[in-house]
């Protein structure tokens, strides 16, 4: 039996120690691993190893869904808050534009006022750019055409008028000073001085002297235009007329001619 340990007296076991191990060609001597993969299971779709018994997958999908859609909601809805929130922030004069909505020029008399039930009304509007008291003219003849009590005519006239205006008008309106109209006519002094720029002078019978058949017009345009202009004046007599056709036809010679034939067409 052959020792178990190599010795001096022993040299057949040192040397077959000593000996390195041979290897395959090509090959590394360090020992070969393999790895070892692991693989994540797709929750997404559910195999039917993770499921238990009697779980319906359609279930459960339709629930995964609705919770991943309220996470989207609630994560576009914090933007979408964050966005108005900046925007309303950051824009020049936001406060007082607020404030100019919830205030009113008009009394808390005016305000306080219960408005009756009177029908639908179809007002003009007004933007600011026509002849004021024409609008005033035409609002008051539409509001006292309702079936208002008299006694609550100005006031309601007072609410009512903010309906008929829009554009700049309407934004004269609300940047009126709060309290200050406590009643109809303070309100039309403010809108006539406000507009009065578009207050077109009245006609004279100095303009319906002006009114010329034109070298090409014809007569039915001239008839027009010159009835438009009598239209427009307040005042007017047949007299005036009629002098005025006198001096045309026969043109006097003096000023005193003049004077002298207006006497006979003087009522």
């Amino acid at each position: 039996m052959q020792p178990l340990f190599a010795s001096e007296d022993n040299p057949v076991v040192n040397e077959r120690q000593a000996q390195p191990r041979q290897t395959a060609p090509g090959t590394s001597s360090r020992r070969q691993t393999t790895p070892i993969r692991c693989s994540t299971p797709d929750l997404s779709q559910p195999s039917e190893d993770l499921l238990q018994p009697g779980t319906n997958v359609e279930e459960m999908m339709r629930s995964i869904m609705s919770e991943e859609m309220r996470t989207l909601e609630a994560q576009m809805q914090q933007r979408f808050t964050s966005q108005i929130h900046k925007a309303t922030t950051s824009t020049p004069g936001f406060d007082d534009l607020a404030r100019g909505v919830r205030e009113t020029p008009l009394t808390s008399r005016i305000t306080s006022t219960i408005t009756p039930k009177f029908g639908s009304i179809s007002f003009p509007r007004f933007d600011g750019m026509s002849n004021p008291h024409d609008h005033l003219l035409q609002y008051k003849h539409v509001v006292q055409s309702t079936n208002i009590p008299t006694g609550m005519l100005d006031d309601m006239m007072c609410k009512l008028f903010v309906q008929s205006l829009k554009g700049a008008a309407l934004r004269w309106f609300c940047n009126l000073p709060p309290e200050s109209i406590d009643s109809f006519d303070e309100l039309s002094l403010e809108f006539m001085r406000s507009y009065s720029v578009h207050i077109q002078s009245g006609k004279t019978t100095k303009d319906l002297w002006g009114v010329i058949q034109g070298p090409h017009e014809s007569l039915r345009a001239y008839i027009k235009r010159f009835s438009k202009v009598i239209s427009e004046i307040s005042g007017l007599d047949d007299g005036t007329a009629l002098f005025k056709n006198e001096i045309c036809a026969r043109y006097p010679p003096t000023i005193q001619d003049a004077l002298h034939r207006a006497k006979g067409f003087i009522a």
